[in-house]
């Protein structure tokens, strides 16, 4: 699957907002009523990071993994180019996260397939 994931990855980031800039603003405005400074954020699926980014200034910590090492790359040159500190972008399949650990406090997956 992180092939397929790897080879849109470039595309990505106008397709979606060409088709789901409205909804993604939704779901980023809803996901805040959660987030305090307080609080440490697990996303699974970050893509490009489209969604996350928009959430950085809203919790203490963001990590965000994906299987696509394309879409990391992506997500972690947006990442630089905003001057983001509190996020860490992984590649990562979500069967190697310790859920158990209690060490995050939200955990989100925003349109993973």
């Amino acid at each position: 699957m992180s092939n397929f994931w790897d080879k849109m990855a470039k595309a990505y980031d106008n397709s979606t907002e060409k088709h789901f800039h409205d909804a993604n603003a939704k779901i980023i405005s809803y996901t805040k009523h959660y987030c305090t400074k307080f609080k440490d954020l697990l996303d699974l699926g970050c893509g490009t990071g489209v969604i996350i980014l928009d959430l950085a200034d809203a919790v203490n910590k963001i990590t965000a993994v994906d299987a696509s090492s394309e879409m990391i790359q992506i997500a972690n040159q947006k990442k630089m180019e905003q001057k983001l500190e509190n996020i860490d972008f992984s590649v990562k399949d979500i069967s190697q996260i310790n859920f158990a650990s209690g060490k995050y406090d939200i955990i989100t997956a925003f349109n993973p397939i």
